[in-house]
């Protein structure tokens, strides 16, 4: 039904063309289509959102179609890489965007596409030529006024300056180089914990956090487990951090990672609860140590105006 459904969107698309415009399938389910400027407004409105209707043996099938859109104004000097690569471009943030199903391009897409190649590009190397540093950012206890965690924090000493993570993380999380990343700062932090228990220095738990990507992984909890029985650490010194976890859908493996943490003496934290699409299924369902609430939710405290405070 699918199939048949692209070549009855196809087949419309061409209905509507003009005969100096043209329609053609990229690959899988993306098309290229070469329309007139005037004609834009009423194509976008037409194949946007199409109701099909299809006859496949002795039931009739209606559905809807819905399509993303990327779209180029061409000029004369533009070339076939350009008249290509910058719809796809725009096309690209229209699937990341919940807001829009179509994105006009701009020259600011054009320069961050730029960056995020040269970011994975570069990544690599980077990591080999030592590149990334970790510091630790302290935890405090309010009450008793005293060092009682830190947090394990990346950064990118490129080109002699210092890159702060939301110019890389989000990059290498999307194309899922951050794994490699992550176990780079797991393993920095354990040696580090041993070179400080081997001067005679009481560590504080650190925290590392790992991207959502690696719960794919049915190998992480073992490769987690394996590194600091490596580095001979004692697992109470360790917080594995995971960001907004409620969209994960993959409950039941969510649940079996986390309990074989907390089996082994490892506290799990969730970053960020509070935004996307937060639940109370993540308090309810996974047994996990700390829950650290996004500053959305604490920046309205004490305004009568608010419920933040109830909803803390």
């Amino acid at each position: 039904a699918g199939d048949l459904a692209l070549k009855v969107y196809v087949s419309s698309a061409k209905v509507f063309l003009t005969a100096d415009e043209m329609i053609a399938r990229m690959g899988g389910d993306n098309f290229v289509v070469i329309i007139k400027k005037d004609n834009v407004d009423a194509f976008i409105s037409k194949f946007t959102t199409l109701p099909i209707n299809l006859s496949i043996g002795p039931k009739p099938l209606s559905f809807t179609v819905q399509s993303r859109m990327g779209v180029f104004f061409a000029t004369e000097k533009d070339t076939i890489n350009e008249l290509l690569n910058n719809p796809a471009i725009a096309l690209s943030v229209a699937r990341r965007l919940r807001t829009t199903d179509v994105v006009k391009f701009t020259k600011d897409m054009m320069i961050e596409a730029m960056h995020q190649r040269e970011i994975s590009s570069e990544f690599r190397k980077s990591l080999q030529n030592n590149e990334f540093v970790v510091y630790y950012q302290p935890k405090v206890s309010l009450e008793k006024k005293q060092l009682c965690g830190a947090e394990a924090l990346v950064r990118w000493i490129r080109h002699k300056t210092i890159v702060p993570p939301m110019d890389f993380v989000p990059i290498l999380e999307k194309e899922g180089s951050i794994c490699a990343l992550d176990f780079f700062v797991f393993e920095t932090v354990c040696k580090d914990i041993q070179t400080w228990i081997d001067k005679g220095i009481e560590p504080v738990r650190i925290s590392v956090n790992f991207s959502k990507i690696h719960l794919r992984d049915e190998n992480l909890a073992s490769k987690i487990l394996n590194t600091i029985h490596k580095y001979k650490v004692d697992s109470r010194y360790i917080e594995v951090e995971l960001t907004e976890v409620s969209d994960y859908d993959d409950n039941a493996a969510m649940a079996q990672f986390v309990t074989v943490m907390r089996q082994n003496g490892i506290s799990v934290s969730i970053d960020d609860f509070g935004t996307g699409y937060s639940t109370l299924n993540v308090l309810k369902n996974f047994d996990v140590n700390v829950i650290k609430l996004d500053k959305s939710l604490l920046d309205n405290i004490g305004n009568d105006q608010s419920m933040d405070e109830v909803l803390v």
